[in-house]
């Protein structure tokens, strides 16, 4: 008998240090075992995040759902053709889940219909899912904050929940899976693996088979994708009006404001002109 090849499927859900797990797993992954392949967002789901996106930002246009189809096809193709014992796969958008949408409504989005095909497509392999969560509130806050950052939202935060109220939503979305999957979805708390001798990402590795000794030798990344301070959003809040910076000029300034929190830290030294 031939035993089947399995595949761990990390799906976010977004903002839950998603980017942190995959620079992880692209650091350390000649350091995970014999056997061991790692896609850490990158060309094998690539065209399948993208269209999977598109399809749910369309509302559901058809040629974006043939464009997906084709996708997860090759997708599959190339994963048969790989060579592995055990294939890590993180992506949190692999099935069009975004974070400016982790708020509306699941039963409306039906994530869990293209998960199914998801499934239905590599049922050659054990296929075994991870998913983070964390606290509905700071959770909601944080997808604004990334929303923004992406300029898909150009409004408040208090405005924009409003419109993405549903705070029950990510568990709901959960538990929908949750019935598809059984007791292949491992659900772990983000807090659980965030603090001092905490790695984040451990459940990952830990379902696809990587030994204790290795995973505590591993090179540990910095925390990746950090919401903006408030000050810097409401600054790019002022900007979007004026209309005048615009694409790359915007997205320079976001990773400038990103990357250099201590501009709007609230005790930064007074910048003095001489002369």
């Amino acid at each position: 008998m031939t035993t089947r090849r399995r595949i761990v499927i990390h799906l976010g859900l977004p903002k839950t240090g998603s980017t942190t797990i995959q620079s992880l797993l692209a650091a350390n992954h000649d350091r995970l075992g014999d056997g061991i392949r790692v896609s850490a967002k990158d060309d094998l789901t690539y065209r399948l995040r993208k269209y999977a996106l598109k399809y749910c930002r369309s509302g559901g246009f058809p040629w974006w759902k043939l464009r997906r189809e084709i996708a997860l096809r090759e997708m599959v193709r190339k994963i048969d053709a790989m060579s592995f014992d055990t294939l890590i796969i993180s992506d949190e958008n692999l099935i069009g889940i975004e974070s400016g949408r982790l708020f509306d409504s699941p039963e409306r989005l039906h994530y869990d219909r293209w998960l199914a095909h998801l499934d239905a497509a590599l049922s050659g392999h054990d296929v075994q899912y991870v998913i983070y969560r964390r606290e509905p509130n700071s959770w909601q806050r944080s997808a604004w904050n990334q929303a923004f950052k992406m300029r898909r939202v150009k409004t408040d935060f208090d405005s924009w929940a409003r419109d993405h109220s549903d705070l029950d939503a990510p568990r709901r979305l959960i538990e929908q899976f949750r019935v598809l999957l059984g007791d292949r979805l491992h659900v772990i708390d983000m807090a659980e693996e965030i603090g001092e001798n905490r790695l984040l990402g451990r459940r990952v590795l830990d379902v696809a088979g990587v030994s204790p000794e290795r995973i505590a030798e591993l090179v540990k990344p910095p925390r990746e994708n950090e919401s903006l301070p408030l000050a810097a959003v409401e600054l790019l809040r002022l900007i979007h009006e004026t209309g005048k910076i615009r694409r790359g000029q915007y997205r320079m300034l976001t990773r400038l404001f990103r990357a250099h929190p201590e501009l709007f830290a609230p005790n930064s030294a007074t910048v003095r002109k001489d002369g």
